[in-house]
């Protein structure tokens, strides 16, 4: 996918609203981005988990960016 300015703007268009920012918490907690390596038993799973952090990291990395 090409990135352009219209897109990454629109991240933060979409996400900088009270909605937004409660889909954006929900994520956050459903992800398991502030604890994702807790109880993990396994590398599969820690690279599973990582992932959806990278997920959920991309996001905001585009929110803020497009705040800019």
């Amino acid at each position: 996918m090409k990135l352009t300015k219209k897109l990454v703007g629109s991240y933060a268009h979409v996400f900088n609203t009270p909605e937004g920012r409660a889909v954006l918490d929900d994520l956050k907690e459903a992800l398991g981005v502030v604890d994702f390596s807790h109880d993990v038993d396994n590398s599969n799973e820690l690279w599973y988990r990582a992932g959806k952090r990278d997920t959920y990291n991309y996001i905001e990395t585009m929110i803020t960016e497009g705040s800019k």
